[in-house]
């Protein structure tokens, strides 16, 4: 699967992440609704290049595995950290994986952990400045993807510039 010029996967994708963005921002969950409704789509834009016997549509399928692990290691952190991370988040990556190559995805999860640091590092000094406990601090994540996609969407628009 390749990221090339906004392909049709690539666009659902982003509307998948608006609306679970969008959401996580509002509500700080994502329902289960948005998660069903963009696996179909996710799954076809999958397989999709994989039944005309193209070159590289069997590695795809053997990569599927690796590009899933992201996900089902945020399930975990999730689970452990007694939703600290929340559950939503793990499986929007996990959904992700069907949309976006491994490499995209990796960007984008490392770019969201930096962003999110530097949030968490800004909440934690204005509390501290207001004297109050950072305990219950909690913001939404998938908010934090929204810089590491904006330059994936950029450099998948305009490849020769980067």
């Amino acid at each position: 699967m390749k990221l090339s010029n906004l392909s049709p996967s690539f666009c659902c994708f982003l509307l998948f992440f608006s609306v679970s963005a969008l959401s996580d921002l509002l509500r700080k969950r994502i329902p289960r609704w948005i998660l069903w409704l963009f696996l179909p789509p996710g799954l076809i834009s999958f397989l999709l290049p994989l039944l005309p016997p193209e070159k590289g549509g069997a590695l795809s399928l053997l990569l599927l595995p690796l590009s899933l692990l992201p996900g089902f290691l945020l399930l975990l952190l999730s689970h452990f950290s007694c939703s600290a991370l929340g559950r939503g988040d793990a499986v929007f990556f996990l959904i992700s994986a069907l949309y976006l190559p491994l490499r995209s995805l990796l960007f984008l999860l490392f770019s969201a952990v930096f962003v999110s640091g530097l949030v968490g590092a800004f909440l934690l000094i204005r509390l501290r400045f207001q004297r109050r406990s950072a305990r219950s601090l909690r913001f939404p994540f998938l908010p934090c993807l929204l810089p590491g996609l904006l330059l994936l969407t950029a450099i998948s628009l305009f490849p020769s510039a980067f």
